[in-house]
């Protein structure tokens, strides 16, 4: 992180631990920018669904990440990780699907 920015690297870090890893980074046009110390957690956020890139085949893993993409990745992690009750409550967290 430079300058208080929340970079991709670091946002996937965070977010795919609870994510298994199957399909890795290596399917996007500049891979080679990932940095190493995040490879693996960017593969698991890959794999997990929760990363998907961007139209142009880049995932872009040194931009800062905007609040729509923070949002979209915690959307899907809600969406496969986290089963709520009719009320919202929070039932368990695995995974449900």
């Amino acid at each position: 992180m430079r300058s208080g920015n929340l970079t991709k690297d670091t946002q996937v870090t965070v977010s795919s631990t609870a994510a298994a890893m199957s399909r890795d980074s290596s399917s996007f046009t500049d891979e080679a920018a990932i940095s190493d110390w995040a490879r693996e957690a960017m593969g698991r956020g890959i794999e997990a669904g929760l990363i998907t890139g961007h139209p142009d085949g880049s995932i872009r893993s040194r931009d800062c990440t905007t609040r729509a993409e923070a949002a979209a990745v915690f959307s899907r992690f809600m969406e496969s990780y986290v089963k709520c009750d009719q009320y919202g409550s929070l039932e368990n967290i695995e995974k449900t699907g």
